[in-house]
């Protein structure tokens, strides 16, 4: 077996992060070793996971870091260790007996492996069955969101984009393409990765027969969050501007026409946090990347 190194950036976690370590030890693959980078937690959520998984080994870390720099400082512990595998996970996922099983099988040192992922409730709709990395419109989309599984998925196949809330990377791999991008503190900074797997060559291939199930965006309070929209639409011009020989102006000129529109109709739409995306822009122009201070 290969050694994988699961790594799981925890936030405030604490309602969900032991089922999911619970759900890794009933895996059926066991060469793997668990690593916990917590970013200044608040909760309980780490005396928690220590009481109840002593084994699992943790980074404390002084303040919130982030997304990108908590899964590089995984990352780099993982090569340390001489693991040969690196697993970026999410804590608000629970996973099948065979997800790490079947992800191994279809891994190299050229090829990322990535799940099929349903919402955790309910528990047969899709959440990712595949994504596209879309360089016209500077975005990625996942394929199958929000559909019923019928097997219509069912197929293995290599894909453009995969969030990276389940991720089975050689670490060979990052010795082409580099670490996360921390300055996206957290969103983009998927995309950002699969853009750079895109253009280095390396294949990223759908693995249905490996299953996670996604408790979404729990730690951010939801897709339309403040926290979401604000680091998702700064880190979209950040994105353009670091890719804009693959990204035409028009398309540029376009989202931020559309950003601007959608963030003062908010309040006329009963969407108030949509004014966090204007704060994003304004705080991009200023070059304040990283994390942000509500």
């Amino acid at each position: 077996m290969a050694k994988v190194c699961i790594v799981i950036v925890n936030y405030n976690g604490e309602n969900y992060q032991n089922d999911c370590i619970r759900t890794l030890y009933e895996m059926n693959y066991t060469d793997f070793e668990i690593i916990v980078i917590d970013s200044g937690s608040k909760d309980n959520s780490i005396k928690k996971l220590r009481k109840q998984y002593p084994q699992v080994n943790t980074i404390m870390c002084n303040e919130n870091v982030g997304v990108a720099a908590g899964n590089n400082i995984g990352i780099k512990y993982s090569i340390k260790s001489g693991a040969e595998y690196t697993l970026l996970l999410n804590n608000d996922t629970e996973v099948d007996k065979n997800m790490l099983s079947e992800l191994i099988k279809a891994s190299s040192e050229s090829v990322v492996t990535v799940p099929k992922i349903y919402f955790f409730n309910p528990k047969n709709i899709l959440w990712f069955a595949g994504g596209t990395l879309r360089w016209k419109n500077a975005s990625a989309e996942h394929i199958g969101n929000g559909e019923v599984d019928k097997g219509q998925y069912d197929s293995s196949c290599e894909i453009t984009y995969s969030p990276t809330c389940c991720m089975l990377i050689n670490n060979k791999i990052f010795e082409t393409v580099g670490l996360m991008d921390e300055k996206m503190f957290m969103y983009f900074d998927d995309t950002d990765f699969c853009a750079r797997l895109n253009l280095a060559g390396v294949k990223i291939k759908y693995v249905p027969k490996s299953i996670v199930w996604h408790k979404v965006s729990s730690s951010a309070g939801g897709s339309n969050s403040k926290i979401t929209v604000y680091y998702n639409n700064r880190n979209q011009l950040y994105y353009m501007k670091k890719y804009k020989k693959m990204i035409s102006r028009s398309t540029t000129i376009k989202v931020i026409v559309k950003g601007i529109l959608k963030s003062l109709l908010g309040r006329f739409r009963n969407r108030p946090n949509d004014k966090y995306i204007a704060v994003g822009y304004v705080d991009y122009i200023k070059g304040n990347m990283g994390r942000k201070d509500f």
